[in-house]
């Protein structure tokens, strides 16, 4: 695959529960530890989304994944099912009877891949700073408390 800052293509997306941070080739389910997506189960997965939602045949996978290599059809089968097994699911890869593969929920461009749990803190911390302030406004006096509030609102 091509640099993806200068084709524009998406670095994170996400897809059902998962995160997929493309540039590091992992992924993490509701924030959990990154898993790593390794060799040619990354590779086969870059495909079906650069493809998505459309359908990839079976000869073009082949192709895209092992070139002018000769393999068994079942070796395709097999990367198939070992990356369904890395991603926690049948429901991310779909078989399309007589077809071939595509994949098999609604694929999002996501934000920026930070760690896990890194925009969660950034909430919690925002979170506890408007409980903390509403705390102070309501110790306050009565007149302290309501120019406070017109000062912060502009009302």
């Amino acid at each position: 695959m091509k640099n993806r800052e200068s084709t524009g293509q998406r670095s994170a997306v996400s897809l059902g529960d998962l995160l997929i941070d493309l540039d590091h080739r992992r992924f993490t389910r509701n924030g959990s530890s990154w898993v790593p997506i390794e060799g040619l189960s990354f590779r086969l997965l870059e495909v079906l989304l650069d493809s998505a939602p459309a359908s990839v045949s079976k000869r073009e996978l082949l192709r895209k994944l092992w070139g002018e290599t000769v393999v068994e059809p079942g070796t395709l089968t097999q990367r198939v099912r070992l990356l369904r097994r890395t991603l926690g699911g049948g429901a991310y890869v779909a078989a399309v009877k007589g077809y071939g593969y595509r994949i098999g929920l609604p694929v999002r461009t996501a934000p920026e891949c930070n760690e896990p749990g890194r925009m969660r803190g950034a909430l919690l911390l925002g979170g506890a700073l408007l409980v903390s302030a509403l705390v102070i406004l309501v110790m306050l006096p009565d007149h302290a408390a309501l120019h406070a509030f017109r000062h912060l609102t502009g009302h």
